[in-house]
């Protein structure tokens, strides 16, 4: 009965947080969808992997949707021995739209509140503050899902490592396995490496307690059991990682190949530059507390402004005399006015990351009220996030990190560190909402006090922003220089940046006013608490839904026709589809930025984060420059003499790139000097560096001559070949190519697919089923000595990193298991031997 008892309350809980998303995303039920660019380009260019996957019950580990072929390791891959995956559809719990990952983040923090025995209301609203902030509703409606589900399992991680350290030591190594492996296997490492950083900190706090308290061994204990549940988290997982580690060293995530490793030498890890794109302005944190102090963003809507007025129908117009329909026309506008609001230093932003005025207000008093350990290690992870969101903006500190902080210079963006506040700053508030209920008879003076502090410190820097904002920052920006030579358009858009700040300002103060007002009557008396939590949760309510709706609202949702629209084959697709050959596609516009072209073909371009290496470096040193070229002669010949487009392409025929899409509304134009599947060359040239190779290949021609560096000079013998005799492609398959060869003599073959070498050359050669080897030839393809007479060569990849992997990882997952249901079972004894 006791129990029954304690669970009404938190079954009411979650029903009323199903219920809270439910209101949200009301259209998902109603069978639409949300666009998600980034879930639209996945379903793109994991089609032929899906294919493969439905028409043999196989995994396809390999691809040639993009980039002229990659492992799937990173885009979609099924690991069936890791029991993570098996939980997931659980975790998704069934919502429509994939809206169950917003629910999972309320949740997972509604878990972490009530470890602690917090008043579940008071964990509903901080569930609610959590999940949504304005972080993750951009990120939802990006189609970010994957930094979701791992940021969603932040929180219940957190209340395993907790309860550890509270020593609650079977619980904490349950749950503490459980979600941790859960985040791993979310296949976002980046936003799980964040999380390890708030463990580590709490580790080194709870580190300094136990030596001042002469409690070293119950420590001791507590970071035993917790390096037991790494273990078990990281078990299953085992295939996942050492298949993504083996790739990454042929990535840009890598840095270990070709060009870069003799430029700047083998530092594992991403260009510093690169990876420090998108730092979060100093200035620009603030739009954490106010949320359009920096502009605001390309989503947003502006009208009613003065540069909205001036511009829209202008910009409309334009983009109705090129065809656009007229709501398209109008959106486009919108969206183009709306980008130049944004006056920071990133590239392109959806909105600010605001996190809701009336939370950071009781953040501010949890400063004050909460004053044990929770207190240190929450302000030291969101002090050193803040540190490393601002990337290059803080370079003297970021750059350290970079060097030194193990695996940190395999990740970019520096500001999706601030995921650490999102988690631990409505934490903090919620400890504090609760102190106050736990002890404001007790504690009346002093929590008044602290309340009047947080108000003035809070409310004051909110009325300093709105006041005297405008004369402390500039309001100029990057953007600025896209109105050209108009100053009094720029004019204009700087004094509507400063009334959106100011208004924004006074909108922070009022949200922190209401806060400060009910929980200064609740202390009076004047209100229950039944009233003053559901003031609060109307205030929370109102200050991040407000803001969350003009990124995310029900105008986003699409009709499930409309959707699948954006899969249509276009009129360039259909002509390519009528050839049922081997060959690839190059979309010229942006096709490094491209995934759409790969629901349909073998595409040389594409879009993903962790393209390898030598693919990257050989499009920015020839294929740009002939993808230009290309470009140029169209535009010059207006469509005449088109096979002299194709004349100095040698990148592209090698790439066997035989259809060019120009205009999705025109047939696809057809490169007459594509190289073909393979073929056998005359002459093998041997080069002593990456840089000799990549400058060879701006003028060799690459059906006749192969270039090789010196690695692989020794497997070379012989330089001059005939080139004579017939090779070609018997069978395809994503991890299995079979070729046919006839010749009277030894010729050196070239095949117009990717090297890779994986662990131990994954991809596996046999010439009449045994076993030989191949090499890397112009900088990317496969090269082969093939003996005279009749031969079969087959490619089949073989990834040693998955295969043993699987077995590993299907081990672990039985061990976790049955650890698990052990531990659960063990504690239900002991709590009933106790009672």
């Amino acid at each position: 009965m006791n129990i029954q008892k304690k669970l009404v309350p938190h079954i009411i809980a979650i029903v009323a947080l199903i219920i809270i998303n439910a209101i949200y995303f009301y259209p998902a039920f109603t069978g639409k969808t949300l666009e998600q660019d980034d879930i639209k380009l996945g379903v793109a260019k994991s089609k032929e992997i899906r294919d493969y996957r439905d028409a043999t019950g196989e995994e396809p580990l390999w691809t040639n949707s993009m980039f002229s072929g990659m492992p799937t390791f990173l885009l979609n891959i099924h690991h069936n021995g890791n029991i993570f995956e098996h939980l997931e559809p659980v975790i998704k719990l069934w919502q429509p739209a994939q809206i169950g990952v917003i629910l999972f983040l309320m949740l997972g923090f509604y878990f972490l509140l009530s470890s602690y025995n917090i008043n579940p209301w008071v964990s509903v609203i901080g569930a609610v503050a959590f999940a949504f902030s304005a972080f993750f509703i951009i990120s939802f409606d990006a189609g970010h899902n994957a930094k979701i589900r791992a940021a969603g399992y932040i929180a219940p991680m957190l209340m395993g490592i907790l309860l550890t350290f509270r020593k609650k030591y079977l619980l904490g190594l349950a749950f503490t396995a459980l979600f941790a492996g859960l985040a791993v296997s979310a296949s976002h490492i980046q936003i799980t490496y964040y999380s390890v950083i708030i463990a580590v900190i709490i580790a080194i706090v709870e580190l300094i307690s136990a030596i001042k308290t002469s409690t070293i061994n119950d420590y001791l204990k507590s970071i035993g059991v917790l390096a037991i549940a790494a273990v078990l988290a990281i078990g299953p997982n085992v295939s996942k990682l050492w298949t993504t580690y083996e790739y990454s060293k042929e990535t840009i995530r890598g840095g270990g190949s070709g060009l870069k490793a003799e430029n700047e030498g083998n530092n594992g890890g991403l260009d510093k530059d690169y990876a420090m794109s998108w730092s979060y302005g100093i200035t620009e944190t603030l739009n954490l507390l106010v949320p359009d102090i920096m502009g605001g963003g390309s989503t947003q809507n502006y009208e009613g402004t003065q540069t909205h007025d001036q511009l829209f129908r202008n910009i409309k117009a334009n983009l109705a005399q090129q065809g656009y329909p007229a709501k398209t026309a109008e959106d486009q506008a919108n969206r183009q006015i709306a980008s130049l609001f944004y006056w920071g230093d990133q590239s392109m932003v959806n909105g600010g990351y605001y996190l809701g005025a009336s939370i950071f207000f009781l953040f501010v008093l949890g400063c004050f009220l909460i004053r044990d350990k929770r207190r240190t290690w929450i302000v030291a992870s969101i002090v050193i996030a803040v540190f490393m969101s601002w990337g290059s903006n803080l370079s003297f500190f970021n750059d350290i990190l970079f060097e030194y902080l193990p695996l940190y210079n395999k990740f970019r963006v520096p500001s999706m560190t601030l995921t650490i506040v999102f988690v631990l700053m409505p934490l903090m508030g919620m400890f504090a909402l609760d102190y106050v209920i736990r002890n404001y008879k007790d504690q009346k003076e002093f929590i008044q006090k602290s309340l009047l502090t947080s108000f003035y410190i809070s409310g004051g820097l909110f009325l300093v922003i709105a006041l005297i904002g405008p004369a402390l920052f500039e309001f100029s920006g990057p953007n600025d220089a896209r109105l050209g030579q108009n100053p009094q358009l720029v004019d204009l858009l700087i004094e509507d940046r400063k009334a959106l700040a100011r208004s924004s300002a006074f909108r922070s103060f009022a949200f922190a006013g209401l806060m400060f007002g009910a929980i200064f009557l609740f202390i009076r008396g004047s209100i229950k608490q039944v009233m003053l939590l559901g003031a609060i949760s109307l205030i929370v309510v109102a200050d991040l839904w407000s803001f969350d709706k003009q990124h995310l609202n029900s105008d986003d949702f699409v009709t499930e026709r409309t959707y699948n629209a954006s899969f249509n084959e276009s009129t360039a697709d259909k002509s390519i589809l009528k050839d049922q050959g081997y060959y690839r596609v190059f979309n010229l516009q942006n096709p490094f930025n491209d995934a759409l072209t790969s629901y349909y073909h073998h595409s040389i371009g594409g879009y993903h984060g962790a393209k390898m290496q030598r693919y990257q470096e050989l499009y920015e040193n020839v294929l740009f420059n002939e993808q230009n070229a290309i470009i140029q002669h169209l535009q010059k010949s207006q469509g005449q003499n088109i096979e002299q487009a194709f004349s100095q392409t040698p990148v592209l025929n090698m790439l066997n790139g035989k259809y060019i899409i120009y205009n999705e509304q025109a047939p696809a134009i057809q490169n007459p000097n594509a190289d073909g599947a393979a073929w056998f060359v005359q002459t093998v040239e041997k080069k002593t560096s990456a840089k000799e190779v990549i400058e060879s290949l701006k003028t060799i021609n690459t059906a006749k001559t192969a270039v090789v560096n010196k690695d692989f000079a020794d497997y070379v013998s012989k330089t001059n070949f005939s080139g004579q005799g017939t090779i070609t492609l018997a069978s395809h398959k994503p991890r299995e190519m079979v070729y046919e060869t006839s010749s009277d003599g030894a010729q050196f073959a070239v095949f117009s697919e990717i090297y890779y070498r994986g662990k131990e050359k994954d991809w596996q050669a046999y010439i009449d089923n045994e076993p030989v080897d191949h090499i890397r030839v112009n900088y990317v393809l496969r090269g082969m000595n093939i003996p005279a007479g009749k031969h079969t060569i087959r490619f089949e990849f073989k990834p040693k990193a998955y295969f043993a992997g699987e077995t590993i990882s299907m081990i672990s997952s039985i061990i976790l298991g049955l650890v698990f249901i052990a531990a659960l079972v063990l504690y239900f004894r002991k709590n009933k031997a106790d009672a």
